[in-house]
């Protein structure tokens, strides 16, 4: 399911609160809970989902751990009151303005997110804020319960020989790699004669040629060139990190450059600023790269290589001293797991390019320097290290002890929670409509009670 369809139902969620026929359908202490918040939650929830459930039983269930969530926030927030946890208006004004961001940034403009939803942003922020403030009032809560739970190797153990044997999942091949990156650069000479370019082309701008024609005939970004610059709708946090400082006092209108980044020199037009975002335009010359910039840099990197076989230098000092590679310079060259940041990447997410030079090596190899394209397009050099390989395994204590042990803490933190959260409401006023009566955690919580 797209991101869009996502934010979507969210959105679709909070503007239903308004509209249907509401009633109250759980009482916790004194706050109710509506059906329109039962609703709004379910339809989040269903949205992560491959597909909207059909079975009337399987809707009823997870209407059930939705409301369950919700009782379970409001024990939450009216225990943090009681322990005067509080929120403070600047942490809750900027968890508002995030979210507000993301919205943006995903509908594509202020005013896009404000005729969706037919209200202003201020009016938006003010209908989330109360939510929002018990959301994390809960989640503080929460955190005091369960921030200093920790589990032994005894009871990691314990954990994994309780799984189903049956039901391990098998974990693909996993590898250990090295890569130290050299970007092809342009000599001082090269990025002079581009800035003057930027020059020349600014000045055909305030002469009288329009920013969208310039940037379709002379941009050296083509993905952009073709429609008048542009490059988007960006919120501060998003915005690229050459272009913070020169837009930090900018206004609509203002055309500013040239700028340098890694790629060349930009001119840029602020089409259009708000307070959550700017929309930008464009304008981009690189500067000229010859054959002597890509053989300097394959020359620099066997050298690289060469000091390395040799034994003169490791090779994560070399990546720390020499790789153009922000993602793996600081981790020695070594490529980590985004799941668990271990240097163990699985098969399928190795990078297709590296994927093809590590079928070329035997384990503890390192491969001569390969042409490659970085993620912005720029030419580059690569060498490869085939460090070290995990073969394809069922999840074992051997090979992911780590993983097991995420796991087992996850597990015992829900435990802790779920424990928690039967013995409040055993001593808090709960009541819920007669819909709800069969779900599992109110027949677990109160139907022996209330049979007596």
């Amino acid at each position: 399911m797209s991101r869009r369809l996502i934010i979507w139902l969210f959105l679709f969620g909070i503007v239903n609160a308004q509209t249907v026929v509401d009633k109250i359908v759980a009482t916790v202490g004194d706050e109710p809970i509506l059906y329109s918040d039962v609703e709004s939650a379910y339809w989040q929830l269903v949205s992560t989902m491959d597909s909207i459930p059909r079975d009337r039983e399987v809707q009823y269930q997870l209407r059930c751990m939705v409301l369950y969530q919700l009782i379970q926030q409001q024990m939450l927030v009216s225990a943090a009151l009681e322990d005067s946890i509080e929120i403070s208006p600047q942490e809750l004004e900027g968890e508002l303005n995030r979210r507000m961001e993301y919205f943006i940034q995903m509908l594509g403009s202020k005013e896009k997110l404000e005729e969706f939803y037919g209200k202003s942003i201020e009016q938006i922020k003010d209908e989330l804020r109360d939510d929002l403030r018990k959301q994390l009032l809960a989640q503080r809560k929460q955190q005091r319960l369960i921030g200093e739970v920790t589990i032994s190797p005894a009871e990691v153990e314990a954990f994994f020989h309780e799984l189903s044997k049956d039901s391990l999942p098998l974990i693909e091949a996993q590898y250990s790699v090295g890569i130290i990156v050299k970007k092809v650069k342009p000599l001082p000479w090269q990025w002079e004669h581009a800035r003057q370019k930027a020059e020349e082309l600014l000045e055909k701008i305030k002469s009288g040629q329009s920013f969208e024609s310039v940037a379709m005939i002379y941009s050296d970004d083509k993905e952009t060139a073709f429609n008048g610059g542009y490059l988007g709708t960006f919120t501060w946090e998003t915005l690229p990190n050459w272009l913070k400082t020169a837009l930090a006092n900018a206004d609509s209108g203002d055309i500013i450059g040239p700028i340098q980044s890694d790629e060349g020199w930009h001119i840029v037009l602020v089409e259009n600023k708000t307070d959550f975002s700017f929309t930008i335009r464009h304008i981009l010359v690189k500067p000229p790269i010859t054959s002597e910039n890509v053989l300097r840099t394959q020359q620099l990197l066997d050298s690289i290589r060469t000091e390395i076989m040799q034994g003169n230098i490791t090779f994560q000092e070399a990546a720390r001293l020499f790789s153009d590679d922000e993602e793996t310079k600081h981790t020695g060259g070594m490529m980590l797991n985004p799941s668990n940041a271990r240097p163990y990447i699985p098969a399928s997410l190795l990078p297709a390019q590296i994927s093809a030079i590590l079928t070329t090596l035997e384990k503890g190899e390192i491969s001569k320097p390969q042409p490659i394209r970085t993620e912005d397009g720029t030419q580059a050099f690569i060498i490869v290290w085939f460090r070290d390989e995990i073969p394809p395994h069922r999840l074992s204590l051997k090979y992911d002890y780590e993983q097991i042990q995420q796991m087992a803490l996850a597990a015992r933190k829900q435990e802790i929670i779920e424990q928690w959260t039967k013995r409040r409401a055993r001593r808090t006023y709960i009541n819920v409509d007669d819909y709800f009566r069969n779900c599992e955690f109110w027949l677990e919580w109160f139907a022996d009670e209330r049979s007596k």
